[in-house]
């Protein structure tokens, strides 16, 4: 419910973070166990986030894609 009263930015940032924070908890507060791989994999989707967001920033600002308001 709370997602549909927040603006399009917002949600999108959301969903980036929530996996991660849920992650982050698991592993710091409930002691899961993080192997070298888990880590590897993790910052190889982190890595793969970065570049479609700077991809994607680049291409908003040269007028590439238009951004759609919300009435």
């Amino acid at each position: 419910m709370l997602l549909l009263m927040l603006s399009g930015p917002v949600t999108g940032i959301l969903q980036y973070l929530s996996p991660t924070l849920q992650f982050l908890l698991a592993v710091a507060v409930f002691g899961e166990p993080f192997s070298s791989a888990q880590m590897m994999s993790f910052a190889c989707i982190w890595t793969a986030v970065l570049i479609y967001t700077l991809g994607a920033l680049r291409a908003t600002q040269q007028g590439a894609i238009e951004v759609l308001e919300p009435d």
